[in-house]
């Protein structure tokens, strides 16, 4: 029974770490787990061999040696509990030298006196007698297990999800596992000298690999539920061999011997035979690596290399280094010496890339191309054509494969010998034809996208190109703009001066004695004054716009009062107002502060503004100027009952000879040059203002415009003679409360 329950426990164990070692190679947490079963294995046999009374003479071994199994068993178990489930080690490689260098230096301790001095055998039964050299060990256990379990419980709390349910299952199987094994076998052999619960050790590890299995197939833990067909066919296979191996073991004995084999001989040729299966393969690998070192004969697995190359086809999109890393990937795997892509285009060579041919090699285009027109895979011994063979011999090439989709002829692969010396064998050949047609598709491809980078790089050129001359044609049209401004300058500066002489002698002239005289020569004589007028008006606007384009316009800003600026403008044109039959009101119901501007350039703006409503609001109409605070500016607007502006016409507004040729030249009998309103708007941006108009066809137009309001600080600065902060209201409610004790006041005196 005992063995029975042992070859089940190591059977299991060791499939189950096998399965989860095999399902992920690269998890440090599959390959801690795969030795902890192992070391669980050879604990549990030396334990059973040291309790076979056959092996009494030896039992104080076997017991040292499961003392050493127990050693990595604690150490493995350590580092699984604090790596669980990660793929990645948690522990630097610092720590991981120490715990190495503690376990080898522990494990030598074990299998020495120092652990168990020596074996006293009570009623046929081992009792092995503990040493000083026990007690290392004991405290490493305990240590190791108290650490082990902190992380556990630690890693457990955080966890959530299937995390924490693949750690509840493991924990259970652990704690279960590690609690029998300490009160049942350590605490009885080390203070009792008692051995009797051993042969339950195997039992113990089954609870922690059955909680192990459930959490595997109920909760994904390692994932590995793909493989669970390969488990049970490793269990079958496992058991037929041992089955196999133990019945050839008590044939042989019965028959060459005449001997009976022990149930502990066919157990250790069990054993034997399930390690002999399970490292067959392994050794095999190895010796085949180190013999193709030797020989170059080792063979490769078609399926992982075409996958390998189509993966490379899939993700490259470069010509040259598709063709490159193909040659890199395929040669060392196929052990060929060399090979080389040779691209044709249109019937001669059109490019290649080479690995192994050396920089002398010239690849002629009309010998690849005759090899091409066989329209298959050539090899050079099987060759009848001599123009062919010769060929070959002289690219030194053992084997050609042509590249073509369709009719279209891409190219050819060539591939020297074979590193072993032997012929392409069969698989060879097979693996070339399955990937000539996915390569010459993965060429194919490649040019295609090459066309289109090229393409690419010639538009991005051409735009280049072309943006540059736009550049320089921009630079150019910059300096034209700029000697248009000069011109523009210098002319209306050097206008202005005959004008304003033209009307100084008209002026006198008027006053004169000549235009007393006659009536018909003072009214020549005022169209002339009225037409130099607008001629200097006119000079004067050019005049500030170049200064404006130059950057020659300086700013004086100091708070201002609107509505002072209002009066005065209204003053100056009450002449004109009066002439064209337009009342001019100024609003002053709402108080304003005083706002930050240079005073004239404020003053040119309501010139312009009003002048623009008087020109062009018919006889009998109205300009009302308002003001009012909004935010920390004041907006002031101009609102006349004239024309109007269309829709399609505000976008014409503020721009530079930005005239209006409909509704405005048939109400105003001049025109002017359209700067007006451009200057206008100039001045209020570099003033940190800004203005915005409103208009309805044939109801009349209303320009706003906001300066920044002026502050304690600014308004601390204004002599006595200059304009005083009115409007500005420093107690809002006081100035409430006065005005209501006047209105009483006046009451009081009716």
């Amino acid at each position: 029974m005992d063995l029975i329950i042992l070859f089940i426990t190591v059977l299991i164990n060791s499939a189950l770490a096998f399965l989860v070692y095999k399902n992920n190679p690269k998890s440090v947490t599959n390959i801690i787990f795969g030795l902890l079963s192992f070391s669980i294995i050879g604990w549990l046999i030396t334990v059973y061999l040291s309790l076979l009374p056959e092996l009494i003479s030896s039992s104080l071994f076997w017991i040292r040696l499961g003392l050493v199994f127990a050693v990595p068993f604690t150490t493995l178990f350590l580092l699984l509990a604090y790596t669980f489930p990660d793929i990645k080690l948690g522990f630097s490689k610092k720590v991981i030298y120490i715990l190495g260098i503690i376990s080898s230096v522990l494990m030598i301790n074990n299998i020495s006196p120092f652990a168990f001095t020596r074996l006293d055998i009570v009623n046929n039964s081992p009792n092995p007698v503990p040493g000083p050299g026990l007690a290392p060990f004991v405290i490493f256990v305990v240590s190791s297990y108290g650490t082990a379990l902190y992380f556990l419980i630690k890693r457990f709390k955080s966890s959530v999800g299937l995390e924490k349910e693949q750690l509840r299952f493991f924990m259970t199987g652990l704690l279960v596992m590690l609690g029998l094994i300490i009160v049942t076998i350590m605490i009885p052999v080390v203070f009792f000298r008692s051995s009797y619960f051993l042969v339950f050790a195997p039992l113990y590890t089954l609870v922690f690999l059955g909680s192990t299995a459930y959490a595997i197939i109920r909760h994904k833990l390692f994932d590995i539920r793909l493989v669970v067909a390969r488990a049970a066919a490793y269990a079958i296979l496992a058991t037929f061999l041992f089955i196999l191996y133990v019945s050839a073991a008590t044939f042989l004995a019965s028959v060459f011997t005449n001997t009976t084999a022990t149930l502990s001989q066919l157990l250790l040729f069990g054993i034997m035979a399930l390690i002999v299966g399970y490292t067959f393969n392994p050794i095999r690998s190895i010796l085949e690596k180190f013999t193709d070192k030797i020989f170059y004969r080792a063979g490769y697995d078609s399926s992982e290399l075409l996958s390998a190359l189509t993966k490379i086809m899939a993700t490259t999109l470069g010509l040259n280094s598709l063709m490159e890393r193909l040659l890199v990937k395929m040669l060392p795997e196929m052990r060929i010496s060399k090979g080389a892509f040779v691209l044709v285009e249109k019937g001669k060579m059109d490019g290649h890339k080479a690995i192994g041919f050396g920089k002398k090699v010239e690849f002629v285009g009309t010998d690849i191309i005759s090899l091409l027109e066989e329209n298959k895979i050539l090899l050079v011994d099987e060759v009848e054509k001599k123009k062919i063979k010769k060929t070959m011999q002289d690219l030194d090439t053992t084997v050609c494969v042509p590249l073509k989709v369709g009719d279209d002829e891409l190219g050819i692969l060539l591939l020297g010998h074979k590193l072993s010396g032997e012929i392409y064998s069969d698989q060879d050949i097979k693996v070339l034809q399955i990937l000539s047609p996915e390569i010459s598709i993965a060429i194919q491809n490649a040019k295609a996208y090459e066309e289109i980078r090229k393409f690419n790089i010639t538009l991005q050129r051409e735009i280049e190109k072309a943006t540059a001359e736009l550049r320089n044609a921009n630079e150019k049209l910059k300096d034209l703009d700029k000697l248009k401004d000069e011109f523009m300058s210098i002319a209306s500066h050097e206008l202005r001066t005959p004008m304003t002489a033209i009307k100084s002698y008209v002026w006198l002239s008027l006053h004169g004695k000549i235009a007393e005289k006659d009536p018909k020569v003072r009214d020549y004589l005022n169209k002339v004054y009225d037409s130099s007028e607008r001629m200097i008006a006119m000079i004067n606007d050019m005049l500030n716009v170049s200064r404006i384009e130059t950057g020659r316009i300086q700013l004086e800003i100091v708070p201002v009062s609107v509505y002072k600026v209002a009066d005065q403008v209204k003053d100056d044109l009450t002449a004109r107002a009066d002439e064209a039959g337009v009342k001019v009101v100024i609003n002053k119901e709402t108080v304003v502060p005083n706002v930050l501007a240079d005073r004239d350039k404020l003053i040119e703006i309501f010139t312009n503004l009003v002048g623009n409503s008087l020109k062009f609001t018919k006889k009998g109409g109205e300009i009302a100027v308002a003001a009012k605070k909004t935010g920390n500016m004041v907006e002031v607007s101009v609102a006349d009952t004239g024309v109007g502006i269309s829709k399609e016409n505000l976008p014409k507004l503020f721009k530079k000879y930005g005239k209006l040729g409909e509704s405005y030249a048939t109400v105003s009998p001049t025109t002017g040059t359209g700067l007006g309103l451009y200057i206008t708007k100039q001045y209020l941006e570099k003033m940190d203002g800004y203005i915005k108009v409103d208009s309805v066809l044939g109801k009349g137009t209303t320009f706003t415009f906001a300066l920044p309001m002026a502050t304690g600080k600014e308004l601390a600065h204004i002599e006595e003679d200059e304009d005083k902060p009115i409007g500005i209201v420093f107690n809002p409610e006081f100035l409430k409360q006065s005005k209501e004790a006047q209105k009483i006041a006046e009451q009081q005196k009716h």
